[in-house]
């Protein structure tokens, strides 16, 4: 006859015979997603508030979870329509951790919510320039929110865009300005008389000008928001100027430039030159942990472990472009998979193994 104890500890070594499988079912039932625990979520450009809102999600709303950013504070993630990024501390995960998530980029365009003037009295006279000696362009009623676009040298007058494409100065004791980047938004522009000439602001926190029409070529300078240009010409694709700051030329991306004068169909098609500096291709490692290897293939030596976020300098890639030789920033030489890492900047040549 079998004793109780026999048959308790039979079923226990049935249990745990069954947990993987159990593990295995509770894993294809919940996938890689994500629930939106507080009433209203903002699906943003971005990792980062400062970036524009593509959208609001509603409470105990589903997402899939797509990837995260180096310290899983913000969520790449897609609502069946849309895909952007939401602030982690307000998504449950009911099943993968975070760290099961692969590091992902933002996109190099992310929008930047733009910083607003936020009209704080009954009535606020637009003006030409920045002072009550300049014309009034129209008469704005209260709680009207215009895009902040310039100021004068001690903040006392902002230089403002309104829905309808009008520009001007406003008072700033009569207006409430908001927005993540306010501190160093607009060059100093010390008049409002720039109407009649071409030129443009630069439109988020900071902007590369480059040695190229590409985010492949070299980065010459970096402008911070606010800052004027003068714009020399365009690309035949109108998306990127060739302008001037100070004594500096190059090209900058139009998506992130507000153009003041005659527009952008006034510039002339300049073509960049052929031998403008590129920029070094870089892979940034999107998944905890990945091998660096002595050759191309998975049977070759490990010659040392990178955690994910790591970033290398590519030097080649195999013939089939599965597998990048890079150099890590402590100068060691080795290859990785494509499969496990995001390249940054121009394809990388291929060499040929012996």
């Amino acid at each position: 006859m079998i004793g109780k104890k026999n048959i308790i500890l039979a079923i226990v070594l049935i249990a745990i015979l069954l947990l993987p499988s159990l593990a295995f079912a509770e894993e294809e039932l919940t996938g890689s997603y994500g629930i939106v625990n507080t009433s209203y979520l903002n699906l943003r450009s971005g990792d980062g508030v400062k970036f524009a809102s593509l959208g609001v999600i509603n409470g105990g709303s589903q997402l899939e979870i797509i990837g995260r950013n180096l310290d899983s504070s913000w969520y790449l993630v897609s609502d069946g329509e849309l895909s952007g990024w939401v602030r982690s501390a307000y998504v449950i995960l009911p099943s993968m951790s975070a760290r099961g998530y692969p590091i992902v980029a933002r996109a190099d365009f992310a929008a930047l919510a733009p910083n607003i003037a936020l009209v704080n009295s009954a009535y606020l006279n637009l003006r030409e320039g920045a002072g009550v000696d300049y014309e009034i362009v129209q008469v704005l009623s209260g709680g009207i929110s215009t895009t902040l676009i310039g100021r004068n040298v001690d903040w006392s007058w902002v230089y403002v865009e309104l829905e309808d494409g009008s520009v001007g100065w406003l008072n700033t004791s009569n207006v409430i300005l908001r927005g993540a980047t306010v501190s160093m938004t607009a060059e100093r522009l010390e008049d409002g008389n720039l109407a009649n000439v071409n030129h443009g602001i630069v439109n988020t926190s900071f902007l590369n000008m480059r040695s190229g029409d590409g985010i492949q070529y070299a980065v010459e300078e970096i402008l911070p928001s606010g800052t004027l240009l003068y714009v020399l010409g365009q690309n035949a694709g109108g998306n990127w100027l060739y302008a001037r700051v100070r004594d500096q030329e190059g090209w900058v991306h139009s998506n992130y430039v507000v153009l003041r004068g005659d527009g952008i169909d006034a510039y002339p098609l300049t073509v960049a030159a052929q031998d403008a500096p590129m920029v070094a291709t870089m892979a940034v490692v999107n998944t905890p942990f990945l091998n660096i290897r002595s050759g191309d293939h998975f049977n070759t030596e490990v010659l040392g472990v990178l955690p994910g976020g790591s970033e290398l300098n590519v030097l080649a890639s195999n013939e089939s472009g599965s597998w990048f030789m890079v150099e890590t920033t402590e100068g060691q030489l080795g290859w990785v998979s494509a499969a496990f890492v995001i390249l940054r900047g121009p394809n990388p040549s291929v060499i040929t193994l012996g």
